[in-house]
């Protein structure tokens, strides 16, 4: 018969989903899953593109550069998408504390973009694989400091996902109109 037994927590859970709570756990939901569908959606049009436009060579060369300034994403990030989201969900009321928080952060990651930047400079001068394109390693790091100027954990931590759906949304279409317009 335990196994049947409702967990402690179901009545809470219950009563949190009732009112406007359920609309902005579902709009946040349906966002989130909005953005994970066009993750998957956008590379499908501009993969063929792009391999038949530029090569299966160079397309790979891209991804590379891609891949690699992912390091740096992954280093300016240094764990913030966590510990301040759950900063400003905690204190999402005080805006004070919330610009304290957004202001620290965001000047945290832009020093540490900064110190990317210079090791990406001083790589790009000394190792000859990546001086031979030097121009697409400098110009991808553009995706680093877009990814470090645009605050997802800030619009996770006050549950706004819509914004982030949004942008997500309005800067895919930009990539994909300009990749067809360029390439």
């Amino acid at each position: 018969m335990g196994f049947f037994k409702k967990p402690a927590n179901f009545e809470s859970l219950k009563t949190r989903l009732k009112g406007g709570n359920f609309r902005q756990i579902s709009e946040n939901f349906l966002s989130l899953s909005s953005v994970q569908v066009l993750g998957y959606i956008f590379p499908l049009i501009i993969l063929p593109y792009l391999v038949r436009t530029i090569g299966a060579e160079k397309y790979g060369l891209t991804e590379t550069a891609v891949s690699f300034l992912g390091v740096f994403m992954m280093l300016t990030s240094y764990g913030f998408p966590y510990s301040a989201s759950r900063q400003i969900a905690i204190a999402r009321d005080d805006k004070v504390k919330v610009t304290e928080i957004f202001s620290s952060v965001l000047l945290l990651r832009i020093i540490f973009c900064l110190i990317g930047l210079v090791v990406l400079v001083v790589l790009t001068q000394t190792v000859s694989k990546f001086n031979e394109e030097k121009l697409l390693y400098l110009l991808s790091f553009g995706a680093v400091i877009g990814d470090v100027l645009f605050p997802i954990w800030l619009f996770q931590g006050l549950e706004q996902m819509r914004y982030i759906s949004l942008l997500n949304l309005s800067a895919r279409i930009v990539i994909l109109v300009l990749t067809f317009w360029f390439v």
